[in-house]
């Protein structure tokens, strides 16, 4: 037996709900109906939609344990969602059967654990394949090759371990790669053929990264990683609008030369909890990098200036992170006073103060080099030295120190030279 209820929304579409035990379906009026929502026991019967004769749209909800199709292909249908249901795994050729005129297909928050590899074959036209919310562990190489009008696949919220270029192959025309939330502990390098694709890896277990691409991504968003120390050559070609590392947990390290050769526009890493230390020459090998963000990391006590020259840089942010406010941060108070060219700089808070590590706020102009910072000398020489009138004499200063640049060495004649490291 079926009951039926039509639903007016979203306009004039009409949506019909249908819960039948037996087959076939009469539906007055089947040929308007543009949306069914179907449940079933084991199977998937669509002889009984025959009635349908223009079906844009069909969803199937909860009863299914396998997309067994009965042969009766719908020409008309666009649209195509089966979620909720028993079925762990998709064999060869099923969708297609349904049809091939697909646009749309979500296979969202089944059971799915195993993909035939020809399951995708001859679907041209899908531009949508939603497969999140399932159990997937692996996906063969090449499983995605026919679907070359493919814009967006969501692979989300699986159990993938492990991806690379091979599972995406043949994808030409795809501008969003969703592989949020999976148990990925190492990423390659993903080369997309078309440029500016969008790719998302956020919240997997990520313990190391070694990017190397040829393809030019729109953005990666690696957000919620667990890599604990970011290593020499991390990044090591391609190139990248937007790199997204924030919101880790466990990072703690960013080592020297990091990027490698690599053209970020944009990088992101904000709110890391744990990240204490960025190297003065982490991104002196970074390709034409706009925009750098490092706000909010808690732990992050001192800047680098060095960081503010990175090659191209045009806007750098460092808000809200507590910071040594003493000499370290002097190379600010230097910058806005000589009112230097170069990126611009975000560091302040909405009343015009530096968060300094020791709990306060304090504007940069109360800030002065203290006696500590001074460097000290490496070599004192007590010898006294005889030297003719008119004779030349050299005198060297070396001292030791990460702040030579604020202080200058005398000598004799009164002049000043500034002391090298």
């Amino acid at each position: 037996m079926c009951s039926r209820r039509q639903f007016d929304i979203f306009g004039e579409e009409k949506y019909f709900l249908l819960n039948c035990t037996e087959t076939p379906y009469s539906v007055a009026n089947a040929s308007s109906v543009d949306v069914v929502v179907y449940q079933s026991q084991t199977l998937l019967d669509t002889s009984s939609l025959t009635a349908f004769h223009h079906l844009r749209g069909l969803t199937v909800i909860g009863g299914l344990e396998s997309l067994t199709v009965l042969p009766a292909p719908m020409v008309t249908l666009q649209t195509l969602t089966i979620s909720g249901t028993a079925m762990s795994y998709l064999p060869d050729h099923a969708l297609f059967s349904l049809s091939s005129n697909l646009l749309f297909v979500s296979l969202a928050d089944n059971q799915l654990e195993f993909i035939s590899r020809d399951a995708f074959t001859k679907l041209i036209t899908v531009q949508t394949l939603d497969l999140s919310g399932n159990m997937l562990h692996r996906i063969h190489g090449g499983l995605f090759y026919s679907l070359i009008n493919l814009q967006r696949l969501d692979l989300s919220h699986n159990q993938l371990y492990s991806v690379s270029s091979s599972n995406f192959l043949g994808l030409n025309n795809l501008i969003e790669l969703n592989l949020d939330s999976n148990d990925i502990h190492h990423l390659d390098g993903i080369d997309l053929p078309r440029n500016g694709a969008d790719i998302f890896v956020r919240d997997n277990p990520l313990l190391d990264v070694l990017w190397d691409s040829r393809s030019s991504i729109g953005t990666l968003d690696m957000s919620g990683h667990h890599i604990k120390q970011l290593k020499r050559g991390s990044f090591l070609g391609g190139s990248i609008n937007t790199l997204n590392i924030s919101g880790s947990q466990s990072i703690e390290l960013i080592d020297d030369d990091v990027f490698i050769n690599t053209t970020i526009g944009n990088l992101i890493m904000s709110g890391n909890d744990r990240l204490r230390y960025v190297s003065p020459r982490s991104l002196r090998l970074i390709r034409s990098l706009n925009y750098l963000n490092i706000s909010v990391n808690s732990q992050l006590e001192v800047i680098p200036e060095s960081l503010s020259s990175a090659p191209g840089l045009k806007i750098f942010s460092f808000r809200n992170n507590d910071l040594l406010c003493d000499c370290n941060l002097y190379w600010l108070k230097l910058r806005q006073s000589q009112d230097a060219s170069g990126s611009e700089l975000d560091f302040l808070d909405e009343h015009g103060n530096i968060s300094c590590s020791d709990g306060r706020s304090r504007n940069l102009d109360s800030l002065t080099v203290s006696a500590e910072c001074a460097p000290q000398l490496m070599y004192n020489s007590t010898t006294n030295i005889t030297v003719e009138e008119g004779a030349s004499l050299t005198l060297m200063c070396k001292v030791s120190s990460q702040y030579t640049s604020l202080y200058h060495c005398s000598h004799p004649c009164g002049t000043t030279v500034p002391c090298t490291q």
